[in-house]
């Protein structure tokens, strides 16, 4: 697989984490392998003021395929952010389409980021379907030295949102509680400080898998994901 991501302008984008490479959602009647990874840099820093776009991508690498992989053969998803005045939520969310995609004549999707200067810069997972990765925003100005993070999860189906609630607040028992309800919620905002990657934990006493965020001011935050039963992820017909 050969693919340069570039923004919709055509201009490159940075990657400086690994990918995740998982079986792909049509697997075995589509073959070959699929590659989830998100774009962004904090090598140098002049990159702290960096406002272009970054994206988050998920790519079918078909074996010994001769197709060149640009955005027009990927669908578009569409991230949105959703203050607390419109959610009634404590703290601001994302929230993304979940457009089907044609394998026919599509080879995976991908997810703009919606929020300046955001990034991918911390290593993301898989789990259970679900693509893990923490979203890190720099200060865009010299007077200011906080950054602003968020946790994302997108289906690895769509690269968009899951039909059922994938994350919630965490209640004492280990259930899940309503503190994130909200619908086609893929995004959380943890804090005013960079978020490391996130480490899963569990299953826990309510049979649900947490995640835990590390912040570079010291706080923890947990998040629920309440579906720790495997999903069919795919599916295929036997003669």
């Amino acid at each position: 697989m050969l693919f340069q991501a570039t923004d919709s302008s055509g201009n490159p984008q940075p990657i400086t984490t690994p990918p995740v490479v998982t079986l792909n959602p049509g697997y075995p009647r589509v073959p070959g392998l699929f590659v989830i990874f998100g774009t962004g840099q904090l090598l140098q820093t002049s990159a702290l003021l960096t406002t272009q776009t970054q994206t988050i991508y998920g790519i079918l690498d078909v074996p010994q395929s001769s197709v060149t992989y640009t955005r027009t053969n990927l669908q578009q998803q569409t991230l949105n952010t959703v203050s607390t005045t419109t959610s009634g939520l404590s703290t601001p969310i994302l929230t993304a389409s979940s457009t089907p995609l044609n394998w026919r004549s599509q080879y995976g999707w991908y997810d703009d980021l919606v929020v300046l200067g955001q990034r991918v810069v911390t290593n993301p997972t898989i789990n259970n379907g679900a693509f893990i990765s923490t979203l890190n925003t720099p200060p865009l100005n010299t007077c200011s030295d906080s950054f602003t993070s968020m946790l994302l999860e997108l289906n690895f189906l769509t690269g968009g949102a899951f039909p059922n609630q994938q994350m919630g607040g965490v209640n004492a028992n280990g259930t899940l509680n309503n503190n994130y309800s909200y619908p086609n919620l893929v995004g959380i905002q943890l804090s005013n400080s960079f978020a490391n990657a996130a480490t899963l934990l569990g299953p826990n006493q309510g049979n649900n898998i947490v995640l835990l965020i590390t912040q570079s001011n010291g706080s923890q935050s947990a998040i629920l994901n309440p579906n720790s039963t495997p999903r069919k992820i795919g599916w295929w017909q036997l003669q």
